[in-house]
């Protein structure tokens, strides 16, 4: 197919090396392996140690107490969940000029970059 629809790319070596270019120009298959290479280099180190700190203390990722849903704080609380949701994307660096922030019974990512709080009524 790639062959067919871009055969001035195909010429030059990797097929795929021409979809790439359809989304980043002048980016390559060969460029974006090496990339992913450093990329792997930093982060094999790390996941090993988080791997080795979950396994040494399996209770590091707890939530904590104030956190959880079920706290009396937040249990029941869409408003709450939803405060919370929005004063983390803030911190972010989310700008509510350019997008919103809807509570949506469900997460998604549309288009028109609207921030969907995830909510459960029961929590």
């Amino acid at each position: 197919m790639a062959a067919t629809t871009r055969p001035d790319v195909c010429a030059a070596g990797e097929p795929y090396d021409g979809a790439l270019d359809a989304f980043e120009r002048g980016m390559t298959a060969s460029r974006l392996d090496a990339i992913f290479a450093k990329t792997r280099e930093g982060l094999e180190p790390l996941l090993k140690a988080v791997l080795a700190k979950k396994r040494d203390a399996p209770d590091v990722d707890a939530l904590p107490p104030a956190l959880a849903f079920d706290h009396p704080g937040w249990k029941g609380s869409v408003e709450k969940q939803a405060e919370l949701s929005k004063r983390v994307a803030a911190d972010l660096g989310f700008d509510f000029t350019k997008g919103r922030f809807d509570v949506s019974t469900f997460a998604a990512v549309h288009k028109s970059l609207r921030l969907r709080h995830r909510r459960d009524p029961t929590h």
